[in-house]
């Protein structure tokens, strides 16, 4: 398999990789969409006297397409070209909450941006210094889009050499029955009623499908820009010469040790609400800063430089005597990019750093009061423990496997998550192991003959159809015990096993490490990622965008 056919492989598995759960998400949150608009126009046919629904839709949709609302090089868009942008910028939004967080999306969305979705976008504010609303929000990113989109599309067409693949054309050729089975499924008895139910009244077959292949052509030349990028390994070493350790992993330890704890004296008033306060003297809170480094430097000895040794030591000092839980973090394999305090960054990546080495470092904030000056106030110590470095060269991992899921469970209403009887789990498992016995009775033992059993028997949905199969599977992508089992040391081609997880039982076979070690892949996305980034900035700003009449945008647009 060639380096372009594996990385369009990731792609594919990683678009793949969404649960049940989330994609159960996605069909609820368009049904929603779906019965919303629904909702909607049965009252209107309700409330309205016939003459007002033959005569405003047409005008409505009229207006909407004939005004022009922006340009974009030389193409002239209207406002309800614009809202197949600006409603599916709302719509992928949405689901992006929803995908992450289930059942409780929406209710995520509130708290962490304080949208609703429920509610109209344009009677939303989400920034309260320039008064901008969620509608406002919305329409500038879909013009952003607008821009990428279209910026792409005309360098496709410029380019000689560039033809839509054949699933692509196959898709465009039945483009009409794609969205009438969208339609028949949201409940919709045309065509037309389906996407002016979701896009405005505006909407018709001939511009969505317009929107539709435009976005398909940009979004192929992207890709195929992005997969006709070849790496050699001079190109990976030249890559890291001066950053070598951001593709490194780092085994520590951490213990803070606070000064609020060592905090005495000080002097509690009781506010007009009852509650006491109590506040400290500079000297006083200078003696806890004082009593904090101390006690972080009596940690830092020679003798605590292993991490049962550390958190031994921890147990025993006077402010934790009583908590017998406090001990050190230990960070086991983290990422350069993942240690967020740039002093411990510094000093746990230091080329000379051995196992064992300690250190104290400060932890503080600074603060500027309104003359300018600067105050430093020191929260506490960080004792760290140096344990290990990882290059990361470990090989990618080639792997097939077999999905058995757990049946029945009983759900929390609450939380959301499923349990099972120790009755339900060995059922699962009895089916693996009755699977695994048909494999190795089978007339033939290799990964063929186990990508059969997976089409016909896994629960994968990101994996079934290609029998089984995840290639270049990197450290952390998986879960643990999955993990585990592929990144044995002693695995072999053609072994099988059975692992558990909490999706249930997975019936392994292991195909091969792969060429490419774990490193060189962070390199290679990073490489990807900065290139793709140059190039397409450099198309897109080259294209101007001009608004010309945005009135007719639909801001009183929500979900459900």
């Amino acid at each position: 398999m060639s380096a372009s056919d594996k990385k369009r492989l990731r792609k594919e598995q990683n678009a793949a990789a969404m649960t049940e759960k989330q994609k159960q998400a996605q069909k609820d949150a368009k049904k929603l969409k779906a019965y919303t608009a629904t909702f909607i126009v049965v009252m209107v046919l309700v409330l309205a006297i016939m003459v007002g629904i033959f005569v405003r839709t047409p005008i409505a949709g009229a207006i909407s397409r004939g005004t022009h609302s922006i340009t974009v090089g030389a193409h002239e868009l209207s406002n309800a070209d614009l809202s197949y942008y600006y409603v599916d910028t709302i719509l992928n939004h949405y689901n992006q909450y929803m995908n992450s967080y289930g059942d409780y999306g929406a209710m995520y969305a509130q708290f962490m941006e304080g949208i609703s979705f429920s509610q109209p976008v344009g009677d939303q504010i989400k920034d309260k210094e320039t008064n901008q609303s969620w509608a406002d929000y919305y329409i500038e990113e879909a013009i952003k889009t607008v821009n990428n989109v279209y910026a792409m599309y005309d360098k496709a067409m410029a380019d000689p050499d560039f033809k839509l693949s054949e699933d692509d054309q196959e898709y465009l050729d039945s483009f009409e029955d794609y969205v009438e089975l969208s339609a028949t499924m949201s409940g919709y008895s045309s065509i037309g009623g389906y996407l002016r139910g979701r896009y405005g009244a505006g909407a018709n077959l001939k511009s969505f499908k317009e929107y539709s292949e435009v976005s398909l052509i940009a979004s192929e030349y992207y890709n195929n820009y992005m997969e006709s990028l070849d790496y050699k390994d001079a190109d990976f070493r030249e890559f890291e010469k001066d950053k070598y350790n951001e593709y490194s992993s780092f085994t520590y330890a951490q213990y803070e040790v606070t000064a609020s704890k060592f905090l005495k004296g000080g002097t509690t008033t009781k506010g007009d609400d009852g509650k006491e306060t109590t506040t400290y003297s500079d000297d006083e809170q200078k003696a806890a800063e004082e009593a904090a480094k101390a006690a972080a430097d009596a940690l830092n000895v020679a003798e605590n430089n292993t991490l049962e040794a550390l958190n031994k030591a921890i147990k025993a000092m006077e402010i934790n005597k009583s908590n017998t839980s406090a001990a050190a973090t230990e960070n086991k394999k983290v990422l350069f990019s993942s240690i967020s305090n740039e002093d411990i960054k510094k000093w746990v990546t230091d080329k000379d750093r051995k196992e064992g080495d300690m250190t104290v470092i400060e932890k503080a904030t600074t603060s500027t009061d309104k003359d300018g000056k600067e105050t430093k106030t020191v929260a506490g110590y960080y004792v760290i423990l140096f344990q290990s470095k990882d290059d990361n060269l470990m090989k990618l991992q080639n792997v097939r496997h077999i999905l058995i899921q757990f049946e029945g469970g009983k759900t929390d209403d609450k939380t959301g998550e499923t349990t099972y009887t120790d009755a339900e789990k060995a059922a699962a498992e009895k089916k693996a192991k009755d699977i695994l016995a048909e494999y190795k009775n089978g007339e033939k033992q290799d990964a063929e003959a186990f990508g059969a059993l997976a089409k016909k028997y896994s629960k994968d949905t990101g994996s079934a159809s290609n029998g089984g199969l995840y290639e270049d599977i990197c450290p952390g992508q998986m879960v643990k015990n999955f993990e585990d089992w592929c990144f044995d040391e002693a695995r072999k081609e053609g072994d099988t096993g059975l692992v558990q997880t909490e999706y249930g039982w997975h019936i392994m076979y292991y195909v091969s490490a792969d060429e490419m070690t774990y490193r060189d892949y962070m390199i290679e996305n990073q490489m990807i990622s900065e290139e793709m980034e140059r190039w397409n900035d450099e198309i897109v700003e080259a294209v101007k965008v001009t608004k010309v009449n945005l009135d007719h945008i639909n801001r009183d647009y929500f979900i459900g």
